[in-house]
């Protein structure tokens, strides 16, 4: 379900990012800074891992026949990346607002 990005992400478009290949880019959602058992959490123990956002998607990968086979996601769905292996590029823009470059394989769910 392609959803409109929330306000926050859209400042991605001003640093004119456009991925590659078969590679998505990716910003975490805001999370709740509480734990379930109402602890105040700081940065660090945060969960990045549960909810990111597609902020664009690369063109594809071409097969050995010539095909062009696009990614499966589109901007705005949500999607959960688990990040643990350390096989996606982050980085901080300027404005200290974070983003994930990843292959469109690493994805492993649409919510």
């Amino acid at each position: 379900m392609n959803q409109p990005l929330p306000e926050e992400l859209t400042v991605y478009k001003k640093a004119n990012v456009r991925p590659l290949g078969n590679t998505v880019l990716l910003a975490p959602l805001a999370q709740n800074m509480k734990s379930d058992g109402g602890i105040h959490l700081v940065d660090r123990y945060q969960d990045d891992r549960t909810q990111w956002v597609v902020l664009a998607v690369g063109p594809g990968y071409v097969t050995k026949k010539g095909a062009l086979i696009a990614p499966e996601v589109k901007v705005g769905e949500r999607v959960f990346f688990d990040d643990s292996t350390g096989t996606g590029v982050k980085f901080t823009f300027e404005d200290g607002s974070r983003w994930a470059i990843v292959n469109a394989s690493r994805i492993q769910m649409v919510f």
